[in-house]
């Protein structure tokens, strides 16, 4: 097999020229597996056949649209995380201490909510 400017191709993708206007590597190719960068996050990668180069997949968008969680993806799986160690809680107690003024809780935005059911309390 050659590539397109007809030197002898290995069987293994052809780096012909970098884009620096896409900041990538345009490759020659024949199969979709010759374009797989290993990166699920970033879409599956294919080979067009007709012009026998690399064409970008769909990237997996991340985002639970909670402020104070990472929007991560996992580059292996494609799977999305949202990890919430930024967020007032569950990572801390909402409970200020106080039974009076009710029992504080963890918002599913993982925020602190203000007691509810508060006890009728005597100075």
């Amino acid at each position: 097999m050659t590539d397109r400017a007809g030197n002898e191709a290995s069987g293994e993708a052809t780096v012909v020229l970098l884009d620096a206007a896409a900041d990538l590597c345009r490759i020659d190719c024949a199969t979709n597996a010759e374009c797989d960068d290993h990166n699920l996050c970033n879409g599956a990668e294919t080979c067009n056949i007709a012009t026998h180069r690399c064409a970008a997949g769909t990237a997996v968008t991340c985002d639970d649209q909670i402020e104070c969680t990472e929007n991560l993806c996992e580059p292996t799986t494609g799977a999305c995380t949202y990890p919430t160690a930024g967020c007032p809680c569950p990572t801390i107690s909402c409970d200020d201490g106080n039974a009076c003024n009710g029992v504080e809780t963890c918002g599913p935005d993982h925020t602190c909510r203000e007691g509810v059911n508060p006890l009728l309390c005597e100075d």
